[in-house]
């Protein structure tokens, strides 16, 4: 079985998906071809990939011209999507001339989402399926505090059209919300629809004195995580001010852990917050984190900070808090800020500097904090890569083997 897998753009979550997902029908004995930018040729989920499965494992580079294409419009966003699923389209059609494809899947739909459900599929008559994680129509009708625009419900009579297509064999969420209002909204449709609980690894029963130690963070200090790609979206800021100016706080640590942005980076080089850098109580990694440094530092954190500015959609991060029973600070807006209110997985602050020093001071409370931390453990407790995996390779007819 010859499955082919497009996916442009291999920061974050995109390549850790295309290489769980491309790991896992390659050990079903499939041939599979991913289709990425040049730009990306050299990624390090490609190598491993290539040497794990020779040539069981193809990977197609697009030219740098459709790459650009496909993620840029001076048309907007619609005008970039229509891009994206034509670029899509060519790509499907070279490949399938030259092997017969039998099955597409599309790890990120969001690329050419709303062009599917305007222009229809770009892969013909092969079976597809996709991964959706950015669509917010359905956000005011479910509780969700997010901005609303004029073009929402154009947005859902797309994604509607999406679901009548013949050739999609299923598309997933990763928001729970969404797969609960197609059920109630348009019960027709809604097989195919599947909720993709947002998949991390389990968590691992690590020794959180000797991690403090070789990481050189007293044992004694409250640490609060703030982890992924580091840049002034994350309200990083915001916190560090706080920490840096607040009585009160004095045991509380930051740990900031990824790749940091130029505008992170230049402020961590100037004077700013001299009194938490004297006291050592801020402690950055400005790296690609593995998988064993993501275990550790989830491990010894206190609280994982989520209160991500502009951010509406589901976070991995907020999932892999809960896996480790850690609570969380979040904004009120978005899934997290969702999460944060409905579920008791955390706690919410409005953009108030006062605020953010009684949500800190709150967690002081060790019973509380425990308390939100089980929750975010049941709640995302089984948002493992086996259950997520098995429910796409399902899609295609094709189960994990034992």
């Amino acid at each position: 079985m010859h499955i082919l897998l497009l996916e442009l753009n291999l920061n974050g979550h995109h390549s850790v998906y295309l290489e769980k997902i491309s790991e896992a029908f390659l050990q079903t004995g499939c041939i599979v071809t991913v289709v990425v930018s040049l730009k990306e040729k050299d990624h390090p989920a490609l190598t491993r990939l290539t040497e794990q499965f020779c040539e069981s494992f193809n990977v197609v580079l697009l030219n740098e011209l459709d790459s650009l294409k496909a993620l840029q419009s001076k048309f907007g966003n619609m005008g970039r999507e229509i891009n994206a699923w034509r670029v899509f389209q060519k790509t499907c059609k070279t490949i399938n001339a030259n092997k017969k494809v039998d099955f597409v899947l599309l790890p990120y739909a969001d690329y050419c989402l709303n062009a599917i459900g305007l222009l229809g599929s770009p892969f013909g008559d092969i079976a597809w399926s996709g991964i959706c994680m950015r669509p917010t129509f359905h956000f005011k009708a479910c509780g969700v505090i997010a901005p609303t625009h004029k073009t929402l419900h154009v947005k859902r009579f797309l994604f509607m059209r999406v679901l009548h297509i013949k050739t999609l064999s299923q598309l997933f969420s990763i928001d729970e919300l969404l797969a609960g209002y197609i059920q109630e909204r348009q019960p027709k449709l809604a097989n195919k629809l599947t909720y993709l609980p947002d998949p991390a690894d389990p968590p691992l029963n690590l020794d959180t004195a000797g991690l403090r130690q070789r990481y050189n963070i007293p044992q004694n200090a409250k640490v609060i995580l703030i982890y992924g790609a580091i840049d002034d979206r994350k309200g990083l800021f915001n916190l560090l001010d706080t920490l840096e100016s607040s009585k009160g706080l004095g045991d509380w640590h930051a740990l900031v852990v990824g790749r940091q942005s130029a505008t992170v980076r230049e402020a961590f080089s100037t004077t700013r917050w001299t009194n938490l850098k004297q006291a050592n109580r801020i402690h950055a990694m400005d790296e690609f984190v593995t998988d064993e440094v993501e275990h550790h530092v989830l491990a010894m954190c206190d609280v994982v900070w989520v209160a991500y500015a502009g951010h509406y959609t589901m976070s991995g991060v907020l999932v892999r808090a809960g896996m480790y029973c850690k609570p969380v600070i979040a904004c009120e807006d978005g899934l997290i800020g969702w999460y944060a209110r409905t579920k008791g997985v955390g706690v919410t602050f409005e953009d108030e500097c006062q605020t953010l020093v009684e949500v800190i001071m709150g967690f002081n409370n060790v019973m509380s904090a425990l308390k939100m931390g089980e929750r975010g453990s049941i709640q995302f407790g089984k948002n493992t890569w086996i259950n997520a995996i098995n429910s796409v390779l399902l899609t295609s007819k094709v189960c994990l083997r034992d």
